[in-house]
């Protein structure tokens, strides 16, 4: 509908310029009022901003993600009116995979950034080698534990999102 309205908009700004040039030329020849002269500057104006309306508009029907990533899901189906700030699919960034955890919060003082461990993924029954990336600053206070995110340094093609494991810590 966008695409239909701006080549709407174009084709009256192209019979908008026309009739201004021809009102033009007809005021060199003293043969047209300069009140028609100045309605066709005032049409041509109308016309050249309801294309850029139309642009603008149609420039929002494009979806571009914000980082390069992966498509997890399509919320919305094709057709379909969508809100402004509505969510219509759900993209995240593969290049990083991160791992999540927690751990006893007593651990703590053990726990540094940087810090390097293994980690075996259950999906490829491979160990990788991981380090600490965040350490969580609040300890819940029922369960006695602590976030922490971590990276895999040694990253591997088979890995994907949502894969689970089980994390080597040695002590310290």
């Amino acid at each position: 509908m966008q695409q239909a309205q701006l080549e709407r908009a174009v084709a009256e700004q192209s019979s908008a310029d026309s009739l201004l040039k021809a009102n033009n030329r007809l005021n060199e020849l003293n043969s047209i009022g300069r009140l028609e002269v100045e309605l066709a500057e005032s049409a041509k104006m109308r016309a050249d901003a309801d294309v850029r309306i139309q642009e603008v508009l149609l420039k929002k029907c494009r979806i571009i993600a914000p980082f390069s990533g992966v498509v997890a899901a399509v919320l919305i189906n094709l057709r379909e009116y969508v809100q402004p700030g509505q969510p219509m699919i759900d993209v995240f960034d593969d290049s990083e995979l991160e791992l999540e955890f927690i751990v006893p919060s007593v651990w703590l003082m053990n726990l540094k950034n940087g810090s390097q461990f293994e980690v075996r993924i259950d999906e490829t029954a491979k160990r990788y080698h991981a380090r600490f990336k965040r350490i969580g600053v609040r300890a819940d206070a029922v369960s006695q534990t602590i976030s922490v995110a971590a990276e895999i340094i040694d990253a591997d093609p088979d890995l994907v999102a949502g894969m689970s494991g089980t994390v080597y810590l040695s002590p310290n």
